[in-house]
């Protein structure tokens, strides 16, 4: 079988070791930085980790599942008009923690940044798959 190769656009470091760690324990790919001209046919999938629109499209033509880390636009509307355009497109495309406008969500960091509550010590993820 051949080994699962990654990319990876962006540069928060902190977040991007945290995807490293996971899949390294799940897949145990091999990870590679993506800049504009890099070919990206080969990949098996790619986290975006910082948004570029043209970088984007021409993962979309290359058709290479997507990891799209949020925000990924100023507003949220944006956002949704983008995930949009994905959806109408049929790409495979998956995002962290949508929920993130949820009002009691907003309401809790509210409360965390107020500091009426303490610091924050675990977060539940879960993960819904959907293919229209």
């Amino acid at each position: 079988m051949r080994e699962k190769v990654i990319g990876i656009i962006g540069t928060p470091d902190a977040v991007k070791h945290k995807y490293i760690k996971h899949l390294k324990f799940f897949i145990n790919p091999t990870f590679k930085e993506i800049v504009s001209d890099s070919k990206i046919s080969s990949l098996d999938g790619i986290i975006i980790l910082e948004y570029s629109d043209n970088l984007l499209w021409k993962i979309v033509e290359e058709d290479v599942p997507i990891l799209l880390e949020i925000p990924f636009a100023k507003t949220l509307r944006r956002e949704v008009a983008l995930l949009e355009e994905l959806v109408n497109k049929d790409v495979d495309v998956l995002l962290p923690l949508i929920s993130r406008h949820h009002p009691k969500l907003v309401k809790l960091r509210s409360f965390i940044l107020q500091g009426l509550l303490g610091k924050l010590a675990s977060i539940h993820l879960s993960m819904n798959v959907a293919k229209g």
